[in-house]
């Protein structure tokens, strides 16, 4: 939905386009299948196929009843199970991983940012399946019947996944609407042409910045003493900065409340660990708002400086040309390259706290409850 190709231009500054829900049906909102979507939704799936019988089943079977005359710890045994289901899982999600990472590292997208973000990824995920295997494991050991456990984890996880997520997106959209790409479109028209107070027309506006460029060069009441076309290239340059503080205004706007649209997911996540590690995965893989708006913030900056060095050469060399001069190759190999830096990983640690957060909580919940029901085990 953010766009995934940054158009540069002079006098403009252009929204993202190119977004993948561009080209996709209605079926896109529901989100795309990807490694994502499996580690989210399915790796759970698996741990309640694997885990909702670990204590019902044995207590259906008459074995629960052996094992604890043998007088062994419950917690022991809870923890033996957990270790079970956890090695079970590991051992179907470590192949896939090693794959993943052999085929990041073999593209040239492997350095020490990708390997903390990793490290941190897969913590993380291990976390929210911890989450899903201590709730199982509870639902075993308190639901007396093996499809009893099994019907009301598949409801707790439909809860978690596919209607949390839902609410936590309406609810956000509720509490900081956007507004559509015309209206923002036709909003920094309307402030082109009479600025953000709507009282400011833009030949007085560009009068003013120009005066007081000029007027920071010395060149303050020169009045035909000076070329004109040495003021025109003071003009562009002070028509550039009107244009560019029109839009930044209006795109720090939308920003600010496409932030405060992720931030409302983001607490909603206290209800959700699936909201929770989805915002969380999103950062740690760099795909969220965060880091959309740090390299759009970036592109902005070197478009400025761009456009500001083009003026800046009209001013100094178009003299008597005017209209008519062209600059030669020497200007544009001037031009700085654009190099981007990925931002380090703390960004999305800073971002998505609330989502470590909630997935720290649900932790501790699901242990604490998994704990309680293994003491409190009836075997009858």
């Amino acid at each position: 939905f953010m766009g995934r190709t940054v158009k540069l231009e002079a006098h403009k500054r252009n929204l993202a386009s190119h977004s993948a829900a561009q080209d996709s049906g209605g079926m896109q909102r529901m989100g795309a299948f990807s490694v994502a979507s499996v580690l989210l939704q399915l790796v759970p799936l698996l741990i309640i196929a694997l885990g909702y019988g670990l204590w019902s089943r044995e207590r259906e079977r008459g074995t629960l009843r052996q094992v604890m005359s043998s007088g062994v710890n419950q917690k022991t045994l809870l923890l033996g199970k957990g270790g079970a289901l956890a090695l079970l899982v590991g051992a179907l999600l470590a192949p896939a991983a090693l794959v993943v990472a052999g085929v990041l590292w073999g593209l040239g997208g492997g350095d020490a940012g990708t390997a903390s973000r990793l490290g941190m990824l897969a913590l993380a995920y291990g976390f929210y399946f911890v989450i899903y295997g201590g709730l199982t494991l509870y639902a075993s050991a308190t639901v007396r019947a093996s499809r009893g456990a099994l019907v009301s984890l598949v409801g707790v996880w439909a809860l978690f996944s596919l209607v949390t997520p839902r609410v936590a997106t309406e609810v956000a959209a509720i509490v900081a609407p956007l507004p559509s790409e015309a209206e923002w479109a036709r909003g920094v028209k309307e402030s082109l042409e009479t600025g953000i107070d709507g009282s400011t027309t833009r030949d007085v506006a560009v009068e003013a910045i120009a005066s007081d460029m000029m007027a920071s060069q010395g060149l303050a009441d020169t009045g035909l003493m000076v070329d004109q076309n040495f003021l025109a290239g003071f003009e562009l340059r002070a028509e550039a900065q009107w244009e560019d503080s029109i839009y930044d205004h209006h795109m720090v706007v939308l920003e600010e409340r496409v932030a405060e649209q992720e931030a409302w997911v983001s607490r909603l996540g206290l209800l959700s660990p699936y909201v929770a590690m989805r915002s969380l995965s999103a950062g740690l893989c760099g795909t969220d708002f965060a880091h959309h708006r740090h390299f759009t913030t970036h592109a902005e900056d070197w478009r400025k400086a761009m456009v500001d060095q083009l003026n800046t050469e009209f001013v100094n060399k178009a003299g008597s040309e005017g209209w008519e001069y062209r600059a030669g190759p020497e200007l544009w190999k001037k031009v700085p390259p654009f190099q981007y830096e990925f931002p380090a990983p703390a960004l999305a640690l800073e971002t998505h706290w609330v989502s470590i957060l909630s997935l720290l909580l649900w932790c501790s919940l699901s242990f604490v409850l998994a704990l309680r029901s293994a003491r409190r085990l009836e075997v009858v």
